[in-house]
């Protein structure tokens, strides 16, 4: 294969091949690729083969966990992706932004924990001011904060945002919060404040999305010389209010999001015996709706339920 492409060549990568290449890479799969798409699977095998034909490449290899990219199909993506999202972008832009009369889709992803924060005035606020404004809600993973941007799953994340794990995209610090311990007082027989040794004998639910069964407070308490007692651990917070509802446990959950939970479940929120962890919330974005007035509106939008749905602790 040359190293350059003629014009005939490039009339080869047509949009819908492109669009192919993206997806398969994010699906793995010519069956999952091919519903996303809305097409037949013989037409998206048909469309990799004319890639390959075009690329020089195998594209992807089989394996136990799906259709692998290789490093060239990978190579294309990070240049196709960001110019799919900003073809997107582009074509559903109108020439200017009224909330009251868009017509748009908009693709968030917020920590489960966050959702009960913000999400049902978010809901609330965009049937009264962008009732055209259809909104997709996924789940956000702090962890992958920008592998969720790049494959286009979302436009926008709201996460802890963690200096261990930080993003490349832009991205807003909203406020700093910390850890108290979540239970309800009736199944402990406490009202709070807990003392260290009722923490530390109380069975506790940890909240993982990788299932990992320890976290760095239990290295804040190993420094301590103490440790606690985990019996279970769980991947969503949302989980957490119906469990301690019916069960003498306690879970460590972010002060912010703690109160809305204890409000709305009749829980108990007491600070923790020690001096507990901090985290950043905020918020991503895709880099092309830098300069898209709904994504500034949107985002103004989000940020305005934090402010008026949380309280300083």
């Amino acid at each position: 294969m040359t190293t350059t492409f003629n014009n005939n060549e490039l009339e080869g990568l047509g949009l819908n091949l492109l669009l192919v290449l993206s997806i398969m890479a994010r699906e793995r799969s010519v069956t999952a690729t091919a519903r996303r798409i809305g097409v037949g699977g013989p037409a998206v095998s048909m469309a990799l083969q004319r890639l390959r034909n075009v690329i020089d490449d195998p594209l992807f290899v089989r394996t136990k966990q799906g259709m692998i990219p290789t490093a060239r199909a990978l190579q294309l993506i990070a240049l196709v992706d960001p110019f799919l999202t900003q073809m997107r972008i582009s074509l559903a832009a109108p020439a200017t932004f009224n909330p009251h009369t868009t017509e748009r889709t908009v693709r968030i992803a917020i920590a489960d924990d966050l959702e009960a924060v913000i999400l049902p005035g978010l809901l609330e606020a965009l049937r009264s001011q962008a009732p055209g404004i259809t909104l997709i809600v996924r789940d956000a993973n702090y962890q992958a904060i920008d592998a969720i941007i790049a494959s286009g799953d979302a436009d926008i994340v709201v996460s802890a945002i963690l200096n261990e794990h930080p993003t490349r995209a832009p991205h807003r610090i909203l406020y700093r919060d910390h850890f108290v311990a979540l239970f309800d007082p009736s199944q402990l027989d406490t009202a709070g404040p807990l003392e260290l040794g009722t923490y530390t004998k109380t069975p506790q639910i940890l909240v993982s999305p990788r299932g990992e069964t320890s976290s760095p407070m239990d290295r804040m308490l190993e420094e301590l010389g103490v440790s606690r007692n985990i019996v279970a651990v769980t991947s969503k917070f949302s989980n957490i209010p119906p469990i301690l509802q019916r069960s003498a446990l306690l879970c460590n959950i972010p002060s912010r999001s703690a109160l809305v939970l204890a409000k709305t479940f009749g829980l108990m929120a007491s600070p923790l015996p020690f001096s507990s962890p901090e985290i950043n919330i905020g918020l991503a974005w895709q880099v092309a709706l830098e300069r898209d007035p709904l994504a500034d509106w949107f985002i103004g939008l989000i940020v305005s339920q934090f402010e008026s749905a949380l309280v300083p602790t």
